[in-house]
């Protein structure tokens, strides 16, 4: 959630911070889309490079993070997994497995020059 007064990014570097205990570099800005026409809210996504450890996470009471690492290949599968609730990511995974241009502007967005 955004907090007052807060922008996208900030509540990103937050969240993440608060979640995972790393803070973020580099945020780059991914996609944006309102997933419902009933009621206004935006879901903001944003790749977070250059992360450095900070600490253990912050958690809420009664979440549950776990933090995982994917290969690329492993990661554009996700497309395929009915767990992952954010839809328009999924398309973006599947689209990244059929379109070679997709993909490749994928992994270049994830790791940069870092490949």
């Amino acid at each position: 959630m955004i907090d007052p007064g807060e922008t996208p990014d900030e509540a990103a570097r937050r969240e993440f911070l608060e979640e995972t205990g790393y803070r973020i570099g580099t945020l780059v800005p991914w996609h944006s889309y309102n997933p419902s026409v009933k009621s206004e809210w935006t879901v903001y996504a944003f790749v977070g490079q250059d992360l450095e450890k900070m600490g253990e996470p912050n958690l809420e009471a009664g979440e549950k993070i776990r933090l995982l690492t994917y290969s690329f290949d492993d990661f554009l599968t996700l497309g395929h997994n009915p767990k992952v609730r954010d839809f328009a990511l999924r398309i973006i995974l599947l689209e990244a497995q059929l379109d070679p241009v997709k993909r490749k502007k994928l992994k270049q967005l994830l790791y940069g020059d870092r490949q």
